[in-house]
């Protein structure tokens, strides 16, 4: 399938820490990923990737055509 996701996704992400995307044509469920609990949830969409911070101190950068994890990393903390 071929997604232009600039034009086509919604990216959200619920309390529990599932990052959503939902077509902006209907809404309907594209892919769902539980990626753990964000303080604050920010996204970046940059060189074909999805990327986003998480509370625990760990970036995750995911494929956003169908969510899966390219790869994760921590980057501080504990």
């Amino acid at each position: 399938m071929h997604l232009d996701v600039r034009d086509t996704l919604l990216i959200v992400q619920d309390q529990a820490g599932v990052v959503t995307a939902r077509s902006l044509r209907d809404g309907s469920r594209i892919w769902s990923r539980p990626v753990g609990a964000w303080g604050s949830p920010e996204f970046l969409l940059a060189g074909g990737r999805l990327y986003a911070a998480a509370r625990e101190d760990s970036v995750v950068a995911l494929d956003p055509r169908d969510g899966r994890t390219v790869w994760r990393t921590r980057v501080g903390g504990r």
